[in-house]
């Protein structure tokens, strides 16, 4: 557009005319007239299905959820910030002064009870062979108060070795059964 042209032109957003070639901003994408701070105000275009639409929005931080932990303050494990309640202690989690990120202050030191469970399992299986399964089955009952008291929740590990453990039990007492009571 023109100089000349300019005094005759509507800006898009406030249907006014644009008074100098100053103020004049034409959209790249469509070529509509605008006055700067209406398209700076409208953050971009206002012609529908224009590219340029929303082109001065800025953009959100690239921060995940998941990547924030907190320490819950009753029992100390490490929690996402977007729980409510801890998983292990169900109390509120944390307070805000606790924040690390995980990838930063992760310790590792913690060892993992699902797997302990597992191989608990195996290991009272094979002692329950001999014994009619009863190790088996007290591991069973140990397991679960223990998982209940510690409000701990039941993952897919855990819920096998308590298959597991029922299947060494029945092994264990027909094993017995059969002949060793001969």
């Amino acid at each position: 557009m023109s100089n000349s042209q300019s005094s005759y032109c509507l800006c898009v957003v406030c249907k006014t005319p644009v008074d100098s070639s100053d103020n004049l901003f034409v959209c790249p994408a469509c070529e509509l007239p605008f006055h700067r701070e209406c398209w700076d105000e409208n953050l971009g275009c206002a012609a529908y299905g224009c590219k340029m639409v929303n082109h001065l929005k800025p953009t959100k931080p690239d921060i995940t959820v998941s990547s924030v932990v907190k320490t819950c303050s009753h029992c100390g494990k490490d929690i996402f910030s977007a729980h409510t309640l801890c998983s292990q202690c169900r109390n509120v989690p944390y307070h805000d002064n606790q924040v690390h990120y995980a990838d930063e202050t992760d310790s590792g030191n913690e060892f993992p009870l699902d797997f302990l469970f597992l191989g608990l399992t195996f290991i009272f299986g094979v002692i329950g062979i001999f014994t009619s399964g009863i190790p088996s089955l007290l591991f069973i009952v140990f397991s679960y108060f223990y998982t209940a008291r510690k409000r701990i929740d039941i993952n897919r590990v855990i819920g096998f070795a308590w298959v597991l453990s029922i299947i060494f039990f029945m092994i264990g007492n027909h094993l017995s059964s059969t002949y060793f009571s001969k």
